[in-house]
């Protein structure tokens, strides 16, 4: 399963001002700084938190979100472009991400110049424009913005039920093996065995013990011998004696009643 990017974190207004706060953090702590005179640090925080919330982040906002959006919609823009779908996995790919984040960097950097002096046209605070502080601002934002989002990303992938790992033997030794891969768990006289696109794997749990391991959303068993995954189902059909045919996407069939089937269907709709 390809660790996806999630791209809308990047559209979600609590991401988007989580961003602007973290780039307000140095100015805040420096504004505490100059005021600190016999009071500590913490002990002015409260005074310096009212006096900085008026005059910096609500007077400063609209223009530093909108840088904010800026970056990150040039990003999804050649994230979308370059077909930039998944997580990178070896050094590789990381590099050329971080090549897309460069790039990325350059056309919101550029982008939020023309808007400014598009702005400011005509008046005098065309010559207050600091150039050198909007590239730093831009590429202090590409930097934990972007890398923030990869690693929310991450996170998401990781805590997908189907992208836990169990450990399976196979004609080389023990491996690890990802549970989105299996179609479905059996057993088979006295042994279990998880089979997937690749073939059949030995495990050394039985069929309960499986079931409290895996996800109820994703795992359902069938019958007394088989677990299926149920994203792997094509179609389920009556048979015969209160009893149905679950059909998988690789043909492979599976009979189970009447009660695992009403059980079972619930699953897919909650899917």
């Amino acid at each position: 399963m390809q660790k996806k990017i999630h791209y809308s974190i990047l559209r979600n207004p609590f991401y988007v001002l989580s961003s602007y706060f973290i780039l307000l953090l140095p100015e805040f702590i420096n504004s505490c700084n100059h005021k600190r005179i016999i009071s500590s640090f913490w002990n002015i925080i409260p005074i310096c938190s009212r006096e900085f919330v008026f005059t910096r982040f609500l007077g400063n906002s609209i223009k530093s979100i909108l840088l904010l959006i800026i970056c990150f919609e040039f990003f999804k823009i050649i994230g979308k472009y370059f077909n930039l779908k998944s997580l990178p996995n070896n050094l590789r790919e990381w590099v050329y991400i971080e090549s897309k984040v460069l790039l990325a960097t350059l056309f919101s950097f550029l982008g939020y110049i023309i808007i400014t002096y598009i702005f400011a046209w005509g008046t005098e605070t065309t010559d207050e424009i600091r150039v050198f502080l909007i590239l730093v601002r831009v590429i202090v934002i590409m930097n934990l913005g972007i890398h923030g989002m990869l690693f929310l990303s991450y996170l998401i992938h990781k805590r997908n039920p189907l992208n836990q790992s169990i450990m399976v033997k196979s004609s080389i030794g023990g491996l690890s093996f990802s549970v989105h891969e299996v179609i479905w768990f059996e057993k088979k006289e006295r042994s279990y065995f998880a089979h997937s696109k690749d073939g059949a794997f030995k495990v050394e749990y039985n069929l309960s013990e499986l079931e409290e391991k895996l996800s109820e959303k994703y795992f359902f068993r069938i019958n007394r011998s088989v677990i299926i995954n149920i994203t792997e189902i094509k179609e389920i059909f009556r048979w015969e004696n209160e009893k149905y045919i679950v059909k998988l996407k690789n043909n492979q069939e599976f009979v189970g009643t009447r009660k695992r089937i009403v059980e079972l269907k619930k699953r897919i709709a909650d899917l």
